[in-house]
């Protein structure tokens, strides 16, 4: 782990740090929103701004686990994917039904194609039983 060394941008990733971590708690309970994308991210921001904050996401409980994986290139396991995918689309579909907008109507169906591209090429981690 390497920490940038300009202080502003090292403040710049904190704060996007605790604004993903803000946006993985937000997802937890509401439909649509991810979790596990926000707090990888977050790991991301912290392991070049700080370690502490870094190693907390790591070693949480609950979302500690999945990230490790996927930093750790052993991907995502099939269910979450599915899972994923099926919340996504779900969300997106009742957004496409709200917007009268062509234009949004192909930005959310590119979206949600490039979304699923990207889980979908992820390798399947070992299912944890």
């Amino acid at each position: 782990m390497k920490i940038v060394k300009n202080p502003i941008l090292r403040n710049l990733l904190k704060v996007a740090g605790f604004v993903c971590i803000g946006l993985g708690i937000a997802g937890i309970p509401l439909p649509g929103l991810p979790t596990t994308p926000f707090f990888i991210l977050a790991a991301f921001c912290f392991s070049k701004s700080c370690e502490t904050r870094y190693n907390k996401i790591l070693n949480h409980p609950k979302f500690g686990p999945p990230i490790k994986d996927y930093l750790e290139g052993r991907g995502i396991p099939r269910k979450i994917k599915i899972i994923a995918i099926v919340c996504m689309w779900t969300f997106l579909t009742f957004s496409f039904a709200k917007l009268p907008q062509i234009y949004l109507r192909i930005i959310l169906i590119a979206s949600g194609a490039y979304g699923s591209w990207f889980i979908l090429k992820e390798p399947d981690a070992p299912s944890k039983k």
